[in-house]
């Protein structure tokens, strides 16, 4: 669980230090669809009543999956864009996730990082890395994924051992069972 936490604060720190002059992937992002994985962030973390969900954004940002498209490119109180895609430190809202001791792009965030809880939390960490990978230039998809009956099945293995080829899986030259 350490190691994991470590790759995840170092990728926020790696992000939080990248320069401003990165190119987008996949151009142009005006009207943009949310990538499922990071609006189901937004869906569990902060589009609800009493934060950021329609009819009760706080500070006039909703997250709500029907207007938060309007966040890339949008205004945002700090007269920066909300998200502009490939640019961390101009976008305000990876600066109001990133953690304060991890903010290197001269703008200071109003109030607390979002979302509020404790910051140690290993799945926060995770939501944190998604949205803020999205917003550096990540490729997530466009729109997000579909589900089906086989979600989460793949033609693989996922770990364990494979004793059905009779190969070597030690790289030692022996021959498995």
């Amino acid at each position: 669980m350490t190691r994991r936490r470590l790759t995840i604060v170092s990728s926020l720190a790696l992000l939080a230090g990248c320069p401003n002059d990165l190119e987008p992937i996949g151009g142009d992002t005006g009207g943009a669809e949310i990538p499922a994985p990071v609006q189901d962030v937004f869906d569990r973390r902060c589009a609800f009543a009493g934060c950021h969900g329609m009819g009760t954004a706080q500070g006039g940002l909703s997250l709500d999956a029907a207007a938060s498209g309007s966040i890339v490119g949008g205004p945002s109180s700090a007269g920066i864009p909300m998200v502009t895609i490939g640019d961390i430190c101009d976008s305000y809202l990876a600066i109001k996730l990133l953690p304060p001791e991890n903010n290197r792009c001269g703008v200071q965030p109003s109030g607390d990082p979002m979302p509020p809880g404790p910051r140690d939390d290993p799945a926060l960490q995770v939501d944190l890395a998604l949205v803020l990978g999205w917003i550096a230039g990540a490729d997530l998809g466009a729109g997000g994924g579909t589900t089906s009956d086989t979600a989460g099945s793949s033609g693989g293995t996922t770990g364990g051992s494979d004793t059905g080829t009779g190969g070597s899986d030690t790289g030692t030259g022996t021959t498995g069972p």
